[in-house]
């Protein structure tokens, strides 16, 4: 799974790469206003999925533990919505494609954010636990904002850029181009079909956790996909062979005590006979030399 999660992200990178550079070149040297603001919008989809893409490491760095098939779904996800969708015109060729992402996009949305009230609810002694139904509004009302700011982002690049990512113009066919304005609901209709894709999408996840909890008894913490590392817990197996590994370095630290006793107790033996050996013949010449001068006496005395 973690090659297969480099290997996916390997690709994006290429892709975002070459499409930022070919945008920025195209923005150069087109003359044409709308074709240069397309080429803009593009270079800086491709740089905001480039800088996004890197969310994972860095929590990782953070010590945030987040499961390889994360990294692969995220992946995908970029690369279906600007890859296959801006860039190869999916939008625009594919009536369902838009549909389809959007209610992905809440679903999985949904788990992001219920992973937010997760980690935010982690406490030293974990007395206080939210109730799932709270939880999974939580989640449902955030990534239901998180749609909402999303409608906002595409507002602003048809207002600013010229684009058409709300579907408000007639042509979708030329890469996003505007053609004849929309009036009245028709307006409308791409925004709230967004918005209201995003809620299905959360409720289908929400209702997922409320079931699996309730029936399948799965902890809340399961859902999460983002969890904060925690330290190493020692198995019984560990603790077996660290006991055992304690236990020879006792019984080797006590024979190298005992031998380097014995050794001492050696040590102190020979230096006792030495001396004792040194005191006899010192002894001996003591009394050697005593014998000596009273030999000498006798003799003086003689004379």
């Amino acid at each position: 799974m973690k090659k297969a999660a480099k290997f996916t992200y390997i690709i994006h990178w290429v892709l975002m790469g070459l499409i930022l550079a070919i945008s920025i070149v195209g923005a150069i040297i087109n003359k044409d206003t709308s074709v240069k603001s397309i080429y803009i919008f593009n270079a800086m989809q491709a740089f905001m999925f480039l800088v996004v893409s890197f969310t994972p490491t860095i929590l990782k760095r953070l010590h945030f533990e987040i499961p390889d098939i994360v990294y692969i779904v995220f992946v995908i996800f970029m690369s279906a919505h600007f890859f296959c969708g801006e860039i190869c015109g999916f939008f625009a060729k594919i009536s369902w494609w838009d549909s389809l992402l959007h209610s992905f996009s809440g679903f999985i949305l949904t788990f992001i954010s219920y992973s937010v009230i997760s980690l935010m609810n982690e406490t030293k002694n974990n007395n206080f636990k939210l109730n799932i139904y709270f939880s999974v509004l939580f989640a449902f009302a955030l990534t239901v904002t998180i749609g909402v700011l999303w409608e906002i982002v595409e507002f602003a690049s048809d207002a600013i850029l010229g684009t058409n990512m709300q579907r408000a113009y007639e042509s979708v066919a030329d890469g996003g181009s505007r053609g004849e304005a929309l009036v009245g609901s028709a307006a409308l209709l791409d925004t709230m079909k967004d918005l209201i894709l995003d809620s299905i999408g959360s409720l289908c996840a929400c209702a997922l956790c409320v079931l699996l909890h309730k029936t399948k008894k799965v902890d809340m913490h399961n859902f999460s996909v983002i969890k904060r590392k925690k330290p190493n817990l020692k198995t019984e197996k560990d603790c077996l062979e660290e006991a055992e590994s304690l236990s020879i370095n006792e019984e080797k630290i006590s024979k190298d005590s005992n031998k380097k006793t014995e050794v001492e107790s050696e040590e102190i033996k020979t230096n006792v006979e030495k001396s004792e050996e040194k005191s006899k013949v010192n002894k001996t010449k003591t009394k050697n030399k005593s014998t000596k001068n009273k030999t000498k006496k006798v003799k003086d005395n003689n004379k």
